[in-house]
């Protein structure tokens, strides 16, 4: 009778566990298929609402100022207020399955919950310190200068306290997805094969960033070589010149124009073509850059890793988010991607496997990268390689010119050494001349915000422990004479942001769960190997990027693709250890 009772409690964990790890599935295809939701969203409803003029209210919110000031109307033609609700609510899906599987944890490990969580957080420290750090998050978010934009983020951004929840929901949905070890798959929606749900999941955030990208090259090379000069201009009536599909249009100002009829009407002016053409829904090619780090590299290996003529068609998805990756012209996302790939490639000469595969993927990334040129005919790889190289040496203050004598070039260095090593703290007067040096312009005036971030998180010990609060930087930036709020940095951002406590728990997260899977090397599965590619390609473009809340949820995707792969290395070594120890066993008696 007891047996019986077991067996049916087994069956019933077992179909809730089930239960929970389809609904995880879903919502993180969900979180995949946000962008097609996205580009439906900007180009059916007009950025201009046509009865009256204004700016339709998808697109602009009112937004306050620490103390409750009211601010000015920021406004958007991308969305953002659209995609970040749509997050909110998967961040609500999966908090809602979260306390799903805990009941049922707390079924299943009746009597001994404390020595199961204890034993999984001993195994896996890196997951141990990230969850450490959302708590470290959320104390440094209540001590913000301004917690509202802690929490909430601000207006274009949305990098607030909820969408870093958000980043966990993803790592943890990937976790109870394999909850049942992947044995409840699911059938094509085109065939009546059975596929494991993260090749699902992958197939289909390739395919929406294809689509992306393909539209984006378009909308780069239609309206950068036609008439309106990459100019992009939508009248009050509701009819664009120059309109591409998908575009992300931030408008900066109104003005009177004449509309195609010849009548003049208000028209919405966006910014800089050199930016709106090329972040399609994003909002900047910063963010595009951030979630092309991370498709090039999935299309890659999947050219690699797959099997028959789908190879082809991943062959092309790679071509095509190449050259997208090249064309959006953010070097950090590059140089990320490049350093993956050159692992990658050491990785195939170590273990000997898909040796000809990995050749054709680096030669198709090596030609995209020689032959792209930009719209003034420049190849832009080999552009940005010299611009760094001018960089390191503004930087090091050793660029000169023909006047510049022995002396002179001292005396640059000495300079520059100071701005080096020391602060920019002083007056608004003093902290302007770092902005005015070719130090501080390096890097696209990267250099100048690492430096100024440097000084704010060693301010004082308040900042110094906690941070300036999640979007907070803003504030100290601007205290130093530095008009922005990111220090296009990942470590610099979080200890700016959260403190250095709270920037340590994370590198010590993502440091372990990297080199715990790198143990198991030979051994990776193709999403682990997929994982650990991805996670050094996003990390190094994080070192130059600024991210953004829409994209940022990918990375943890691929982190828990190398969590889950690990866990079930580390279990297959284990049962290989403890066969192996059995055969010694038996040897030795037979020998005795």
């Amino acid at each position: 009778m007891q047996n019986t009772k077991r067996g049916v409690k087994a069956r019933k964990l077992m179909a809730e566990k089930e239960n929970i790890s389809n609904i995880a599935k879903w919502i993180l295809v969900a979180f995949c298929l946000q962008f097609i939701f996205y580009l439906f969203l900007i180009n059916i409803i007009p950025v201009i609402n046509e009865s009256t003029g204004e700016i339709n209210g998808l697109y602009s919110e009112i937004w306050y100022n620490y103390k409750g000031s009211q601010g000015d109307v920021h406004t958007e033609g991308n969305g953002i207020k659209f995609i970040y609700i749509y997050n909110m609510i998967l961040l609500g899906c999966a908090v809602a399955l979260m306390f799903y599987y805990f009941m049922v944890f707390l079924d299943e490990n009746e009597g001994r919950v404390m020595q199961v969580i204890k034993k999984f957080f001993k195994e896996n420290l890196g997951l141990l310190f990230l969850t450490s750090f959302m708590v470290w998050v959320f104390i440094s978010s209540c001590f913000a200068y301004d917690p509202f934009r802690s929490f909430i983020g601000c207006y274009n951004l949305r990098d607030g306290f909820f969408s870093f929840m958000f980043y966990g929901s993803v790592l943890i949905c990937i976790l109870l997805m394999s909850l049942t070890k992947f044995e409840g798959k699911i059938r094509s929606l085109f065939d009546e094969i059975e596929v494991d749900p993260r090749r699902m999941i992958v197939d289909i955030f390739v395919v929406v960033m294809t689509i992306i990208a393909v539209i984006t090259i378009g909308d780069y090379y239609e309206l950068n070589y036609g008439e309106t000069q990459g100019m992009v201009i939508q009248y009050a009536d509701g009819t664009t010149e120059g309109q591409g599909i998908g575009i992300s249009v931030e408008p900066k100002y109104t003005m009177e124009m004449k509309d195609s009829s010849g009548e003049i009407v208000r028209a919405l002016v966006p910014r800089s073509s050199g930016v709106t053409i090329t972040s399609s829904v994003f909002n900047n090619s910063n963010h595009y850059a951030y979630v092309l780090s991370i498709a090039v590299v999935v299309a890659a290996v999947m050219l690699i890793k797959g099997k028959g003529p789908i190879k082809i068609l991943y062959a092309i998805s790679f071509t095509i988010l190449t050259i997208m990756l090249i064309i959006n012209d953010t070097f950090g996302a590059y140089l990320g991607v490049m350093i993956s790939f050159a692992l990658l490639f050491i990785h195939t000469l170590i273990t000997r496997k898909d040796v000809i595969s990995t050749l054709i993927m680096m030669a198709i990334f090596a030609t995209a990268s020689y032959l792209i040129i930009n719209t003034s005919d420049e190849k832009i790889v080999p552009k940005n390689f010299a611009y760094i190289e001018q960089s390191i040496k503004d930087i090091l203050g050793t660029n000169t010119n023909e006047k510049n004598d022995s002396n002179n070039i001292d005396s640059d260095f000495e300079i520059n050494s100071n701005i080096i090593s020391g602060s920019v703290s002083g007056n608004v007067e003093e902290k302007e001349s770092l902005v005015d040096t070719n130090a501080g312009d390096a890097g696209s005036g990267r250099w100048k915000l690492w430096v100024g971030a440097v000084d704010i998180i060693t301010k004082d010990v308040k900042t110094f422990i906690f941070g300036a609060g999640l979007e907070n930087m803003i504030y100290e930036y601007s205290e130093i004479g530095i008009s922005e709020g990111r220090s296009h940095n990942l470590v610099l951002q979080l200890a700016g942001t959260v403190g250095v406590p709270g920037a340590i728990l994370y590198l010590l997260g993502v440091i372990f769960i990297f080199f715990k899977s790198l143990r198991y090397f030979k051994e990776w599965d193709i999403y682990t190997y997929m994982g650990m590619f991805v996670m050094v390609s996003y990390l190094f473009t994080a070192l130059t990027g600024n991210s953004g809340f829409y994209t940022s949820g990918y990375f943890y995707i691929f982190v828990g693709f190398v969590v889950v792969g690990t866990i079930s290395s580390a279990k297959v070594k284990e049962e290989q250890n403890k066969l192996a120890k059995i055969d010694d066993a038996k040897k030795t008696k037979g020998i005795q």
